[in-house]
């Protein structure tokens, strides 16, 4: 199909060529001759193949046409400047509107009826409108000429230096740098963006910094190029980093003169909650040793940048006296929340959010560290709380981490059982009935030494007829005849160690 569609899009763009060319050439009795051949099959046969004899001048155009979308838009005829091969429309006005079509030539010139060679090359559109106007208007007269830019042309230019794919590069005119460097696959990592130069016969033009363009949208860092020109693009020298709450964090190359400021400002501005008053300056010294400061955004401006340092803007929020929790679970919101003084778990619970039935808030957890050093778990239900329940006027501390664990949908049934794992919670089951689940106790089990576990780790002893509940772990141990039993075997085995042991003495 993109065969197809390649191939006869081509056809019908010739055909509209031709069909153009007919009309601009011989007027619209022409154009109907090509829309309309002969009815016969032969006729129409032949009329296909007179529009797709269409000379290299139409298929130069039709070339155009397909790579038109690499212009940034409408050429500014007070700056595009005529070179070899720019092909022109003139229009002479008057008793027949004749188009007359002009190339510029390899030695800069057009051929002019009545005038001969005419100079165009590095003249502007609008200058050699002017003078071609001065010239044709000692020859027509009573008429109103009029000069188009038809086929703006193609040319050169090499890109070398530190680009994926350095070499020569073609576009129509007019080709601005950003589009040969992305013809030539772009400037490597190690390349500088903001270095980049310009040469034309040997000697630097000027020299061009395409990051102020990419990032900062400086236009006239985006130059427009020339016929016998080279783009090089040299390695960079050195960077800066920027951390912490900038809106675009990362590795910026910089050059002389710039500042800590004009980092910041390459790297997006400040978050909103980054604190411009402690920004951390590293910086190495001449001995290679690293060197930390704290300054302000309004003294950014006074320190320069050297290659390798690095600015970080921490978080306002994160400094001592920022009071706040952690929430673990739940399917809601989740992680930090900071907290005002004071306040309570039945307000709080409503900043998580909805949470999800996949999880138990019934069996939520409050963990926090008492001024002794250690750890207590504070065990809450949630939706008891959101009605008025006890617990919600329990006040939130820094630092608390408040977990709403899985609803856990097994119970997990090990030690001395037939299929040890993890089997289907229903409630109301006993224990006996969830070890049948897994199979039953084997020889050594006893259903009368039972241990349960629950969630949060303690342990409870169990029968047979105890009640499990979702998530818990049941540990089947061995019945006692079996570990008198072994114990005995193994005194037995004791002994008869030592008695070899005394006989080899011996």
């Amino acid at each position: 199909m993109n065969t197809f569609m390649q191939t006869h899009g081509r056809w019908v763009s010739r055909l509209l060529v031709a069909q153009l060319s007919a009309y601009l050439a011989f007027g619209p009795l022409a154009a109907a001759a090509v829309t309309k051949p002969e009815k016969t099959r032969k006729g129409e046969a032949e009329a296909v193949d007179r529009t797709l004899s269409v000379d290299p001048e139409q298929d130069r155009r039709l070339e155009f046409i397909y790579s038109t979308s690499s212009l940034e838009g409408a050429i500014n005829p007070d700056e595009y400047i005529l070179g070899p091969d720019d092909e022109l429309i003139v229009l002479i006005r008057g008793a027949s509107d004749k188009p007359l079509m002009l190339r510029v030539l390899p030695e800069g010139t057009v051929m002019l009826p009545n005038v001969g060679p005419f100079r165009a090359a590095g003249l502007t559109l609008t200058e050699f409108r002017k003078r071609l106007l001065e010239s044709l208007s000692s020859f027509y007269r009573n008429v109103k000429i009029e000069c188009q830019l038809s086929v703006p042309r193609k040319f050169v230019v090499y890109v070398l230096g530190q680009v994926e794919m350095p070499g020569a590069v073609e576009l129509f005119a007019p080709f601005r740098l950003s589009v040969a460097l992305e013809k030539a696959g772009g400037v490597l990592a190690n390349g500088s963006m903001r270095r980049i130069e310009i040469r034309e016969s040997g000697s630097l033009v000027r020299t061009a910094d395409v990051f102020l363009f990419l990032q900062m949208g400086v236009a006239g860092e985006n130059v427009v190029l020339t016929e016998g020109q080279t783009v090089y693009v040299p390695p960079r020298k050195a960077v800066a980093v920027s951390m912490g709450e900038l809106r675009k964090p990362g590795v910026y190359e910089v050059l002389p003169g710039e500042t800590a400021a004009d980092l910041i400002r390459y790297s997006g501005g400040f978050t909103s909650r980054g604190d411009s008053t402690r920004i951390v300056f590293e910086q190495f010294d001449d001995e290679r040793l690293i060197s930390t400061r704290t300054i302000a955004h309004d003294a950014c401006g006074t320190v320069p940048l050297h290659d390798q340092d690095v600015i970080v803007v921490p978080d306002v929020m994160s400094y001592p006296g920022v009071k706040y929790v952690q929430v673990v679970g739940g399917g809601g919101r989740e992680g930090v929340f900071y907290i005002r003084s004071g306040e309570k778990l039945k307000d709080f619970i409503a900043r998580i959010g909805r949470i999800k039935e996949t999880y138990d808030p019934r069996k939520a957890v409050l963990e926090r560290r008492t001024p002794g050093g250690t750890i207590e778990h504070l065990n809450l239900d949630l939706p008891a709380i959101m009605t008025g329940g006890p617990g919600g006027d329990t006040e939130l501390e820094d630092r608390d981490i408040l977990t709403i664990p899985w609803a856990e949908l097994k119970v997990y049934v090990v030690g001395e059982v037939v299929k040890p794992g993890e089997v289907d919670f229903q409630a109301g089951f006993t224990a006996g009935r969830f070890i049948s689940l897994a199979g039953g106790p084997n020889d050594k089990g006893s259903m009368d030494r039972l241990e349960v576990f629950s969630i949060d780790g303690t342990k409870r002893s169990a029968d047979s007829n105890s009640l499990v509940y979702r998530g818990e772990t049941i540990l089947v141990k061995k019945k006692t005849s079996k570990i008198v039993g072994g114990l005995v075997l193994g005194m037995a085995s004791i002994t008869g160690l030592l008695l070899s042991v005394i006989a080899i003495t011996k």
